[in-house]
């Protein structure tokens, strides 16, 4: 107690001063309305800053942690899923069980640099090769289809995303198996375009497009994107085939990156003479 009373007493110019400091403002603001509207106004406003800020980051810190637990949920949904299999043998089998041989895993990433404003795009993964990352591995979200990956270090890697004017990739109709390649035209990021795909083929727009697995690089059957504009050009053999990404680029974080186990056998007997 003595000590507080000789601090006060140490400091009481400095006390009384501020305490007539309060005062003045008090009668200021109490008296005018305009700068009592502003101090007012000025303390809600910083008051209301700090929450936000407060609640960004405790958002922010959880919301890492919640993505990282769904990311891992989704591998196990993914890895699970019957395109993620292939049959090795049903000579063998009590009822109706199959034997199966997982033929695709699904690799969680994060995505650390994008652009979508260029001709030539490209996305930049957290993960590399000793995550079991190599060239020509297909990536995806739950939404669809991003791209493929193209390089690939010790620790990172790099994504030819759909939104790429060199990417190309087969793909076909869910409804009636009709063929055609994916490309970009370098204008919307939204947007891609379905070409050689014949005119006798039956589409209409709301149609969904898929992977073949044909090369390898993607299980069939994955979400590309859906038709949204069908023309046919006079003297032309094929559709003009506009489709609306299923996976939006912008604000994408998290992705998947699918490891095929039986690629290289695939490519190997189809290179062999």
């Amino acid at each position: 107690m003595r000590n507080l009373i000789q601090f006060i007493l140490r400091y009481k110019d400095f006390f009384l001063f501020l305490t007539l400091q309060v005062f003045a403002l008090y009668l200021l603001f109490s008296a005018n309305v305009y700068h009592g509207t502003v101090a007012h106004t000025v303390a809600r406003d910083y008051v209301a800053g700090m929450q936000q800020m407060r609640s960004g980051m405790r958002q922010y810190f959880q919301l890492k942690q919640d993505n990282q637990e769904l990311a891992r949920q989704n591998q196990i949904l993914l890895n699970r899923q019957r395109s993620s299999y292939r049959r090795v043998d049903n000579e063998y089998m009590i009822v109706d069980d199959t034997l199966m041989l997982i033929q695709y895993r699904y690799v969680p990433a994060q995505v650390i640099n994008s652009s979508i404003t260029k001709q030539k795009n490209f996305l930049t993964l957290n993960r590399g090769k000793l995550d079991g990352i190599s060239p020509n591995m297909g990536v995806v979200t739950e939404q669809g289809v991003v791209g493929i990956v193209r390089n690939a270090s010790r620790h990172y890697s790099t994504v030819i995303p759909i939104i790429n004017v060199s990417f190309e990739l087969s793909v076909q109709t869910s409804r009636g198996n009709h063929f055609g390649l994916v490309r970009w035209d370098g204008k919307d990021p939204g947007y891609a375009f379905v070409e050689d795909m014949a005119k006798h083929a039956d589409v209409s727009v709301g149609d969904s497009i898929v992977t073949r697995g044909a090369s390898a690089i993607f299980p069939p059957g994955l979400l590309v994107g859906t038709i949204d504009e069908v023309e046919d050009i006079p003297g032309s053999n094929f559709h003009q085939i506009r489709m609306k990404l299923a996976q939006p680029y912008r604000n994408m974080s998290h992705v998947y990156v699918i490891q095929n186990a039986l690629r290289q056998e695939q490519l190997e007997l189809e290179q062999t003479p």
